[in-house]
C-alpha cells in the first residue's frame, strides 16, 4: 500500500521526513506531492526535495505558473479561465493518484489550510488513516476547533470545508488535548533531524530573533516596534540579528533595521542551524514563533543553545488573544524547561 504526503512550504517537508522516520514508513511506497501556489515555493522545494528519497515527487502547481510573474503576483486572467486551469490540474492529480494504488495514510498540513485543492483531496482521497502534521501553531486552533464541534454534538466534525475522519492522527509537537475517541497523538521529536546536525561545537555568542509579520496580522505595526525594542533592551550588550519572516515585505524590514542587523536566509531556520550554514547563535528568541518548538526540540542534546519566547501582553494584541495565550502556555509544558517564556521585559 501506498502513503502519500502533502507539503506546501520548505518546514512542512522537514515535519514530513520527521513523521515517515517515525511512523516506520520507509518501507512502503511513499509518494510527495507539492501543493505551492505561488513560484517561490515551488522554487524553494524544487531545489530541496531529494527525489531518490520519494516513490515519486508531484508538483500540483508545476505547469500553472505562467499565470503570475515572476515576482509571484498573479497575471490578469479572468476567474473562469483560471477556474478551468485549475480543474483541469486537479483532475490530473486524482488520476495520477489512482494509479498509485490504495493509500494507507494521507499525511497532510492541518485542515485550516486555505487551499481548496487539498481541501478537496482529504475530503474526497479514499484513505486508512488521515496524519495532520503542524502548519506553525494552527494545530492548537484546530484542536479548539475539533472540541467546539464536539461540544455542539457535531457529527461528523466538519472544519473548513473539510469532514473529518472519525479517527485521526496528530503529529505534533505541541502537546494538544484530543476530544474524539479514535484520535491519537504522537509527538515529533525530531529525531531524525537530531542525526543530521552537523558539527555541535559551532555556536557563537550572538542572538538570533526570528521574525514575524505580526505588525500586519496580530497589532498595530508601531506596537510591534515597540517590543522589538524592548527586546533589544534586553539584549543589551548582545550582538543581535533579526532574521525575516519569508512573508515580510521590504518596508516592515527597512523598519526593524532601525533596531536590529538583518540575517536573511533562504531556508528554514531549523534547516540552516543544523547544517551550520551560519555560526549558531547561543540564544534563539522570538515572540511565538513555532521555530522556537522546533529548534528546541531538535536540539535538545545541547545545552549550547538557549530558547527564549518574548510574552506578549493582552493589550499590545488586536486579536487572537486566546490563541496566542495557550501557545505560550504550550510552551511552557514542554520537557526539560526547552523554552523559557520571558514576561519582564
Amino acid at each position: 500500500m501506498a502513503n502519500i504526503f502533502t507539503i506546501s512550504t520548505a518546514t512542512h517537508l522537514l515535519q514530513i521526513e520527521e513523521a515517515r522516520h517515525q511512523l516506520s514508513c520507509e518501507a512502503d511506497d511513499n509518494y510527495l506531492i507539492v501543493f505551492g501556489h505561488y513560484r517561490d515555493c515551488y522554487d524553494q522545494l524544487h531545489g530541496k526535495v531529494d527525489p531518490s528519497s520519494w516513490t515519486e515527487v508531484y508538483y500540483f502547481y508545476s505547469f500553472l505558473y505562467f499565470l503570475f510573474d515572476d515576482r509571484g503576483i498573479p497575471k490578469r486572467y479572468t476567474r473562469i479561465y483560471k477556474r478551468c486551469l485549475y480543474m483541469f490540474a486537479y483532475g490530473r492529480l486524482l488520476r495520477r493518484i489512482k494509479k498509485w494504488g490504495a493509500i494507507k495514510k494521507l499525511f497532510t498540513v492541518n485542515i485550516l489550510s486555505n487551499d481548496i485543492y487539498l481541501r478537496r483531496l482529504m475530503n474526497e482521497a479514499d484513505f486508512e488513516r488521515m496524519v495532520l502534521f503542524d502548519d506553525g501553531s494552527s494545530t492548537i486552533t484546530l484542536a479548539d476547533k475539533i472540541d467546539q464541534q464536539v461540544s455542539e454534538g457535531n457529527n461528523p466534525v466538519v472544519i473548513n470545508e473539510v469532514r473529518l475522519p472519525e479517527a485521526v492522527t496528530f503529529f505534533s509537537s505541541y502537546r494538544i488535548k484530543l476530544h474524539r475517541p479514535g484520535d491519537q497523538l504522537i509527538i515529533n521529536q525530531f529525531n531524525l533531524q537530531q542525526r543530521k546536525i552537523k558539527n555541535l561545537d559551532n555556536f557563537g555568542e550572538k542572538v538570533y530573533f526570528l521574525g514575524a509579520p505580526l505588525g500586519r496580522i496580530y497589532m498595530k505595526p508601531d506596537v510591534y516596534l515597540t517590543v522589538l525594542r524592548r527586546v533589544s533592551k534586553y539584549f543589551k550588550g548582545h550582538d543581535v540579528y533579526y532574521i525575516p519572516h519569508r512573508t515580510e515585505n521590504k518596508a516592515e524590514i527597512d523598519e526593524v533595521e532601525k533596531i536590529f542587523k538583518i540575517l536573511t536566509i533562504d531556508a528554514p531556520a531549523e534547516k540552516i542551524l543544523m547544517d551550520g550554514q551560519v555560526e549558531r547563535p547561543a540564544i534563539l528568541a522570538s515572540c511565538f514563533s513555532s521555530g522556537l518548538v522546533n529548534v528546541s526540540a531538535i536540539f535538545s542534546s545541547t545545552e549550547r543553545l538557549k530558547v527564549k519566547a518574548f510574552y506578549l501582553n493582552s493589550e499590545d494584541l488586536l486579536v487572537h488573544h486566546d490563541r496566542i495565550r495557550k501557545i505560550y502556555r504550550s510552551f511552557e509544558m514542554l520537557d526539560h524547561n526547552r523554552i523559557e517564556v520571558v514576561k519582564d521585559y
